[in-house]
């Protein structure tokens, strides 16, 4: 903190980009290293988050379309303007 902001940001994006994100408060570990620890488990649900997601939209879109024009149509499509809206 002995630097100006700018240099200090300038310093700590260099490192950054060497992938050194500097010691764990708490552990005293390379963050780096924690962080690979945890990808996996965080690969894992992203995928297959985004799986299920896409195999429920494809059905859905599927079932909207074969009832076109219907009350199952805009109920499908109801449910899927709502889910769009609703915040992450």
């Amino acid at each position: 903190l002995d630097k100006p902001l700018p240099q200090q940001f300038i310093s700590w994006l260099g490192r950054v980009i060497m992938l050194d994100f500097g010691e764990s408060i708490v552990t005293g570990d390379p963050v780096f290293s924690l962080l690979l620890e945890r990808f996996a488990v965080t690969a894992y649900v992203v995928l297959l988050a985004a799986f299920l997601s896409t195999l429920i939209a494809v059905v859905l879109g599927m079932a909207a379309a074969w009832w076109q024009d219907t009350a199952r149509d805009r109920a499908i499509t109801l449910v899927a303007i709502l889910a769009l809206s609703v915040p992450s």
